[in-house]
């Protein structure tokens, strides 16, 4: 029964992970228009995605150094190194809080004897 539970669980994430890798993110007529504001705007989101992450205590533990590696791309020039790491931390940003939602809602999975 509790194996049943944990790939059940297991299948939720992978699922919730792959619809997430699947959707746009509907920037494309900014990124266009603008790219350094459309890059500014991401950082900008990928930042906000990860303080929410933090405040529920799911932030990943690479989150951070990704964001960083971003940074230091923009500042180098190389908008398009910047524009996926900032897009990997923004995504990575919300899966976490989808387990944290998850997990808040689910915790009772985790209680032996259950």
């Amino acid at each position: 029964m509790a194996n049943y539970k944990s790939n059940k669980l297991i299948a939720l994430l992978f699922t919730a992970l792959f619809i997430t890798a699947c959707s746009e993110s509907g920037n494309d007529a900014a990124v266009s228009a603008d790219p350094e504001a459309a890059l500014k705007q991401l950082m900008h989101e990928a930042k906000e995605a990860q303080a929410h992450a933090h405040q529920l205590g799911f932030e990943w533990s690479n989150t951070q150094s990704i964001l960083d590696e971003g940074q230091a791309a923009q500042k180098a020039g190389d908008h398009a190194k910047a524009h996926a790491l900032y897009q990997e931390a923004k995504h990575q940003s919300v899966l976490a809080v989808e387990q944290a939602n998850y997990a808040n809602e689910h915790w009772q999975l985790l209680v032996p004897g259950k």
